[in-house]
C-alpha cells in the first residue's frame, strides 16, 4: 500500500473492512522501530518518505 492510499482511507478506517483495518494497523506497527532510530538517517535520500508515513502512522488504527 502507497502513504497515498492510506492517507486516503485513514479517515473512515472505522468503516473499512477487516483486513485493511488489519492492513493499516500493521502498517503503523512496522512504522514504531523506525521511530527509534530516525535520528540515524537524517541524511537519507528517501527521508521524506519516511516522514509522510509517519505523520500519516498517527492518524492509522
Amino acid at each position: 500500500m502507497t502513504s497515498e492510499a492510506a492517507a486516503e482511507l485513514a479517515p473512515g478506517w472505522r468503516d473499512l473492512e477487516r483486513e485493511q483495518i488489519l492492513e493499516l494497523r500493521t502498517t503503523r506497527r512496522l512504522l514504531a522501530p523506525a521511530r527509534l532510530v530516525e535520528s540515524l538517517f537524517v541524511d537519507h535520500p528517501r527521508r521524506g518518505e519516511y516522514e509522510a508515513w509517519r505523520e500519516l502512522a498517527e492518524r492509522l488504527p
